[in-house]
């Protein structure tokens, strides 16, 4: 018994991909054009890179429309960017801290955790900014 689903959903950057499982006697597999039409089973954990934390985080500082950088240098100093969502670590952990005052104060918005955790917390931060705008 083959069954086909076609599901359409952000990437990690926020390019709409477009996914069509096939599910083959109770097992999920994926077909996608970036796999040479060939079926692989699906991964059920998947490592979260340093450089797809920071994609996503500065997906979140675009949403939001906030500086994209903590520090920007003016006059040949460096002045904290008020608003800016930027990632701290401590510890082999990670976290999300927000720009608080000019002077480099910032707010926790998420505490330590692993990547993993981090990257799927922005996700449902951006997620539920996208249901936000949508019920407006």
């Amino acid at each position: 018994m083959l069954r086909e689903e076609r599901y359409i959903t952000n990437g990690f950057i926020g390019d709409l991909i477009s996914i069509t499982l096939v599910i083959k006697h109770g097992k999920l597999l994926e077909r996608s054009p970036g796999l040479n039409n060939t079926n692989t089973q699906l991964k059920k954990t998947m490592r979260i890179t340093l450089k797809q934390l920071e994609a996503v985080i500065e997906w979140l500082n675009k949403e939001l429309k906030r500086p994209l950088k903590p520090y920007e240098n003016i006059d040949g100093k460096l002045t904290a960017q008020i608003g800016n969502f930027h990632m701290y670590s401590a510890y082999g952990k990670f976290g999300l801290h927000e720009m608080n005052n000019e002077h480099g104060g910032v707010k926790t918005i998420i505490h330590l955790g692993t990547k993993k955790e981090l990257f799927n917390s922005i996700h449902r931060l951006l997620d539920g900014i996208r249901l936000e705008r949508e019920s407006a």
